[in-house]
């Protein structure tokens, strides 16, 4: 499990997907009354979702 961990470390690194002298918690949902910044967890709306309409596709198109 120690290899999950670096990966998910290394692929959630603020090195790769944030400016410099910025951290997770600068941007988390709440954190600051005057930036309304994108909810991460509205994220699991669209993966159902497209699997619904992928088994659909699939069936119409049997």
């Amino acid at each position: 499990m120690e290899i999950v961990r670096v990966v998910s470390d290394t692929f959630w690194s603020t090195r790769v997907w944030l400016p410099p002298n910025i951290t997770w918690e600068d941007i988390r949902p709440g954190v600051r009354s005057d930036v309304t910044h994108a909810d991460y967890r509205h994220l699991i709306y669209p993966i159902p979702l497209a699997a619904v309409i992928i088994v659909l596709r699939w069936v119409i198109e049997r």
